[in-house]
């Protein structure tokens, strides 16, 4: 996977991993019953709630750092964690599983189609295959930091995580279901899951000094008093979302596909 997630589990969990959480209930009701494959679980939000909803889970995440730490989240719960990752998934059997979740992961991957093909091969027949990915319409969080990052151009900037046009999708409910069945998956339902994230401008912040993802790697690209420039900037950009208790409170909304193989 190309991710910007090593070494930063602890940051992740307190920061970005809240936000990949809205699309949890509306996941959580396209289940099936049976065994539930959580591929890239982060710090295991989502296999924690599918246990908590029932469901036996196995997750995987390629980061040990991030594996690790899900797998203290759910110890005394039905669910294991290993490290592994798409399209391979070596610690999956064949059709071993009712249920393949990749929960804001086929938007990190150098080849969206080639990762989501590997869903299939851990499927039962007929069993449900869920994908999620933020719509590249409306995220004003991530728009917001974009837009103050562009101010401060790097010479040596990070490797882009753009894929080429041949690769790429749409970011859409239409785009992933698009996806879904170029690699010829039975899409049974698209839905835009809509919510609002409230976290505190500490946590928030946190993910950026962490460098997650990839305005956090830009971010930290830059010397110490460009960082503050940034900081200063995005804050201000901010204050329409900002509460009196300083907390933050973003609207925020992503294409969640159900398919079966």
């Amino acid at each position: 996977m190309n991710t910007h997630w090593a070494n930063k589990a602890q940051a992740y969990h307190r920061s970005f991993a809240s936000v990949c959480a809205g699309t949890i209930p509306a996941i959580i009701d396209h289940l099936q019953p049976g065994v539930v494959a959580d591929i890239g679980c982060g710090t295991g939000a989502l296999a924690l709630a599918a246990t908590q909803a029932g469901y036996s889970v196995r997750a995987c995440d390629p980061e040990e750092e991030m594996a690790a730490f899900a797998a203290e989240l759910l110890q005394d719960t039905p669910a294991s964690v290993v490290v592994d990752t798409l399209p391979k998934l070596s610690t999956f059997k064949d059709h071993s599983v009712n249920n393949a979740v990749a929960n804001f992961v086929i938007n990190h991957v150098p080849d969206p189609r080639s990762h989501l093909a590997g869903l299939g091969r851990i499927i039962q027949p007929g069993g449900h295959i869920l994908t999620s990915v933020w719509t590249s319409d409306f995220l004003p969080h991530r728009d917001l930091m974009a837009q103050v990052m562009a101010r401060y151009p790097l010479q040596d900037a990070p490797p882009s995580t753009r894929l080429p046009e041949h690769l790429d999708f749409e970011r859409s409910c239409e785009g992933l279901s698009a996806l879904n069945t170029d690699v010829g998956f039975t899409v049974l339902s698209t839905q835009l899951v809509q919510w609002q994230w409230n976290i505190s401008w500490d946590d928030y912040w946190c993910g950026l000094e962490a460098g997650i993802g990839g305005i956090g790697a830009v971010y930290i690209s830059h010397p110490p008093n460009i960082r503050e420039q940034i900081r200063q900037n995005i804050a201000g950009l901010l204050a329409p979302y900002r509460a009196a208790d300083n907390t933050l409170s973003f609207p925020c909304q992503a294409a969640l596909v159900c398919a079966t193989p």
